[in-house]
């Protein structure tokens, strides 16, 4: 599976106001006519003059110049050609339809009698009247597969996912063939939603912003391609469908904001008409931080609190490999389902999204459960004091050990937390010193339990607040909602019941991989997205692949300035998983990465078809290891 955020739809190229996309129509004895429009940088398709040396300098010392370049704009009186291509991306055959853009960018084209949508068809913007292969050796085309009749704009987005699908099937072996239109449609997709909610990815010409997007994205594109490119449809168990309890963790940290909250809620899927409807409360903490620049050490940090509704509905669409897409009218996510389509995962840019069945009647919730949990807290107002250590607030993962019988909770949390003390002497500019600092403990647990006919879970710990959660049919897995972001706390807990007789060989087969990391490093913090493959042989060996989309925030020295910089960057790695795996009689996991310092322990279901893991570093600010990080994944089969 791979992360995304919220930048899903199922229609590839359209117009991208639809928020149920239809069904490509088929062929008619007057063919089927395509609509859509062109956008691009500076409005033209064509090379802009290389800006002075002075200019690409002074972009280099000021991270927000990329911010100030032109948006899209419409492209008027360009070429817009539908052509066939090769798995290599070469047209093949000659042009099928053709028309030039309006002066808003707009076009309307009719294909032949009998001409049907398919991912080896092609709509070009180019300034050439004939065929142009896919790739950088054509800066001055824009590309986009035809996968459905009303197309959202043709943009770098579209030319860098056309892009992305040549290459991966180039290294792959593979062919445009075992790509269903629907496939396709979401891969192009993602990158369109990606530059609509990052439009500080739009660069001065087409190659600017498809290297931006790539810096961005591109981990994520080239997973969802290697996800889907197995040959066919997509198929949903029979489970998959109905209304689903939602429990969601969010982190968010940007420059002089931090927020943590939760998510809690419904979503209804309906199969036959492949289209969700999503109702969720959102409860969130923020932390602002102001400088008055006064004096080195004057900085303020402002803590509040909101709550607010959620409400959005759109489209499904099912692909291969166990994936979910949910699309809406300025966005989406992806998420993976278990073979029994009783659960679904959501990696998103900035939160982790479990989503589980609900019942008919109230689970049997009883047994020993191991419990996984990641958390994260924001201190309450204040202000910085010349040489006082101070923290924005601290994050945890726990490995939990739970009894629940009659309606009461008990047991203890082995929790391992993570921070950083910061220290400003009051002398100079930018003087602060930054230490990580970590604490290990057990702490005992006791709360009430009770389980909805709906299998909502409430759990209310002695002397706290009641907590949210839910619970699958079997009472084999519950989520909860940890924490109160009333008091600046927030986070997720998984349970798995504990199990019997398990062996390395209980734990095998191919996992898709939803993971959320937070981290800490010298002068910086940052939220990673995480989300893959895995491939548990059933022996002890694991291997895979890993996307990961980072957003990070950097602090840094003004030379004359009292007050600190923050600058705001994202980026992405895809990374090979290679690591030894054990689990113990009562379902226990150990992993241990091949070359790795983390610490990952965790859990999986008795018949393995979930696995939780947490995982952890603690580093030293000055050394190489020297990055602090907690992490929580969730692998279903």
């Amino acid at each position: 599976m791979i992360i995304l955020s919220l930048t899903f739809f199922a229609a590839a190229c359209g117009s991208g106001n639809n928020s149920t996309p239809s069904a490509s129509p088929p062929p008619t004895a007057q063919g089927t006519t395509i609509t859509g429009s062109v956008l691009a940088p500076n409005g033209t398709l064509a090379r802009l003059e290389q800006p002075s040396l002075f200019k690409r300098l002074l972009a280099s010392f000021i991270p927000s110049a990329r911010a100030q370049t032109a948006g899209l704009a419409p492209v008027a009186g360009t070429n817009v050609l539908v052509f066939a291509i090769d798995d290599a991306g070469k047209p093949t055959g000659g042009v099928i339809a053709s028309t030039t853009t309006a002066a808003d960018g707009s076009f309307s084209l009719t294909l032949p009698a009998g001409t049907t949508l398919a991912s080896n068809l092609i709509v070009q913007a180019s300034g050439a009247t004939t065929p142009q292969p896919v790739g950088p050796a054509n800066q001055n085309t824009q590309s986009c597969p035809l996968g459905r009749a009303n197309l959202p704009p043709i943009t770098p987005a579209t030319e860098y996912a056309t892009r992305a699908l040549i290459s991966e099937i180039q290294s792959k072996a593979g062919t445009l063939g075992n790509f269903t239109v629907d496939e396709v449609n979401a891969i192009i997709q993602q990158a369109i939603n990606l530059l609509n909610s990052n439009p500080n990815l739009v660069g001065g010409t087409i190659e600017d912003t498809i290297n931006n997007l790539i810096a961005a994205d591109d981990p994520q594109i080239r997973q969802l391609i290697d996800d889907t490119s197995p040959a066919g449809e997509g198929s949903a168990p029979q489970g998959l469908g109905g209304t689903y309890n939602v429990i969601g963790f969010e982190a968010r940290t940007a420059s002089f904001f931090e927020r943590r909250g939760q998510e809690i809620g419904t979503v209804t899927l309906d199969l036959s008409a492949k289209t969700f409807a999503l109702n969720t409360t959102q409860n969130r903490a923020e932390l602002n931080e102001t400088c008055s620049g006064s004096a080195p050490c004057d900085r303020a940090f402002v803590r509040s609190f909101n709550s607010s509704s959620n409400s959005s509905s759109g489209a499904i669409t099912v692909l291969s490999g166990n994936l979910i897409s949910f699309q809406t009218s300025d966005g989406g996510v992806l998420g993976s389902f278990n073979s029994t389509g009783d659960i679904i995962v959501i990696p998103d840019e900035e939160s982790l999204i479990l989503a589980i069945k609900q019942t008919g009647a109230a689970p049997a919730l009883g047994g020993t459960y191991q419990g996984g949990e990641l958390d994260s807290s924001l201190n309450s107002s204040f202000t910085v004091a010349a040489d006082s250590p101070y923290s924005v607030g601290d994050s945890r993962t726990a490995l939990d050990s739970i009894v629940i019988s009659g309606g009461s909770l008990t047991g203890a949390a082995n929790e391992s937390t993570m921070g950083k003390d910061i220290t400003c002497s009051g002398a100079g500019t930018c003087p602060d010193a930054e230490t990580l600092t970590a604490l290990g403990q057990s702490n005992p647990i006791g709360a009430s339990v009770a389980v909805s006919g709906t299998g909502v879970l409430t759990v209310t710990p002695a002397g706290g607040s009641a907590l949210t959660g839910a619970v699958t049919g079997n009472g084999g897995l519950f989520a909860l909602a940890a924490g109160d972001p009333n008091t600046g706390d927030a986070g997720v807990v998984l349970g798995v019941k504990q199990g019997s007789n398990m062996t390395n060989a209980s734990a095998s087969g191919t996992y898709n991989v939803a993971g959320f990391e937070l981290d800490l490093n010298s002068g910086s913090t940052s939220v990673r997205s995480q989300g893959g493959t895995i491939t548990l042989d059933g022996n002890g060996n694991a291997n895979g692949n890993l996307a990961t989309l980072e957003k990070r925030v950097t602090t840094g020295c003004v030379s004359g300035s009292l007050c600190p910089s923050e600058s705001d960057s994202e980026g992405g790695t895809n990374d090979a998983i290679s690591a030894s795996y054990s689990v113990s009689p009562t379902g226990a996991v150990t992993v241990t990465p091949a070359g790795g310092t983390d610490t990952i322990q965790g859990f999986a279901s008795q018949d393995g078809g979930v696995i939780v893991l947490t995982s952890r570093r603690d580093g030293t600010i000055g050394t190489q290891n020297g990055s602090s990080h907690r992490d929580l994944f969730v692998l279903i089969k």
